[in-house]
């Protein structure tokens, strides 16, 4: 049997640009779902154990194979697929699964994948709406700030491809069914966090494409943990009607109304991480959204992120938000607010990842960042501030 080579990041995005030139640039068929479906059907066969993904096939023989596989995978992981079935030819499908046999998928680190999936997202949607996919170790640090409990809803509104959802389950909180909600605007984004959450070993029942600001219901959670799109105004009259922050204003940048949202969807007492812009925090114009939030919710904490975090997407400066909805009654004398400023942030000025560990290693322990000095000066904050919620 020929040997496979376990796939890295890199293996993977010199995969798809090789089926690019083979195949999908001149089949007509969408490049986003021909892959996808590939990946599923070689993910199944590998986990299976069903052997029918290899090369060697006949045109019809693989794409019955892969048919097969498709089948299979959407019994079983159901909700990854929006149609089990395979729109190249015969031959397409046969190049295809020659090229990705010897590679072994289910070897493949989760980071491998996640990395891939996020890669195919990215140039079939993203870039031009503002919507940027937060490094993971920066999710991390948004996860250990807030740290979800087993048995807590936890919620992102925004959620791309689950980055935050995938994370907290494998932190060992949100660990009951149906705790794990997302949602996302973009149908393919939302299908990507669900896969990763099905090879994470999570549900993805929770996870849906839905406009979270056109939402009319109430979702209630735990903790929220999100990063929604940077930029854009939202100036539609019927959808501004419904918040308050966009009273007697024509338009309104898409991330306040996302922290109205938030706070809705929050039960008090609840815990939140928000990546914002800078200008939320500083902005004299925004003074009313800061404002409004006092009013409902305890601030306790601000994280500034390094300038280079989202490059090569943006140099917009970036901090996380931690709140705790406030409960009915009056509201208390202002408490301490918890303040850090990351001064090593894991990126280069061109953007690449600044590496202190073995590539191996988790995102965490590979990139070089200051986060956990943060993290053991916000448990000292919390500890004196009494904030036993938080742990």
């Amino acid at each position: 049997m020929p040997r496979r080579h376990a796939a890295r990041p890199r293996t993977l995005e010199a995969l798809f640009l090789r089926l690019e030139e083979l195949v999908l640039a001149s089949s007509g068929e969408d490049e986003f779902e021909e892959v996808f479906k590939l990946l599923i059907a070689k993910l199944w066969d590998e986990r299976s154990g069903a052997g029918l993904f290899r090369g060697g096939l006949r045109p019809e023989e693989a794409a019955q194979a892969v048919g097969e596989l498709l089948g299979r995978a959407a019994r079983g992981w159901p909700g990854v697929l929006e149609e089990p079935a395979m729109r190249l030819r015969p031959g397409h499908v046969a190049v295809c699964v020659e090229v990705m046999a010897p590679l072994a998928l289910a070897d493949a680190s989760f980071e491998a994948l996640d990395a891939f999936f996020e890669f195919l997202v990215a140039r079939a949607v993203k870039g031009a709406k503002g919507q940027y996919f937060t490094p993971r170790h920066v999710v991390e640090l948004c996860v250990r700030l807030v740290q979800p409990r087993a048995g807590e809803v936890v919620l992102d509104p925004a959620c791309g491809s689950g980055g935050f959802l995938v994370h907290a389950w494998q932190r060992g909180g949100a660990r009951s069914e149906g705790a794990l909600r997302g949602l996302d605007v973009d149908a393919r984004a939302a299908r990507v966090a669900r896969a990763l959450l099905v090879l994470s070993g999570a549900s993805c029942a929770g996870v849906r494409q839905a406009n979270s600001l056109l939402e009319a219901g109430e979702e209630q959670a735990d903790v929220i943990l999100t990063n929604p799109p940077f930029a854009g105004d939202v100036r539609e009259p019927a959808l501004l009607a419904g918040y308050e922050l966009a009273a007697k204003r024509r338009r309104v940048e898409r991330d306040v109304l996302f922290v109205e949202r938030c706070l809705r969807w929050l039960r008090p007492g609840g815990r939140m991480a928000m990546v914002l812009p800078h200008n939320k925090f500083a902005a004299r114009s925004l003074g009313y959204l800061r404002a409004w939030l006092l009013e409902r919710a305890r601030v306790v904490g601000v994280v500034g992120l390094g300038r280079n975090t989202f490059l090569p997407h943006t140099h917009q400066k970036a901090a996380v938000l931690l709140l705790e909805k406030r409960g009915a009654g009056p509201r208390p004398p202002d408490p301490r607010v918890f303040f850090a400023i990351s001064e090593r942030d894991g990126k280069d000025a061109r953007g690449d990842l600044v590496l202190r560990g073995e590539p191996t290693l988790p995102p965490w322990e590979r990139i070089d960042h200051d986060f956990d000095e943060i993290l053991g000066a916000f448990e000292g904050f919390l500890a004196t501030e009494g904030l036993s919620s938080w742990r």
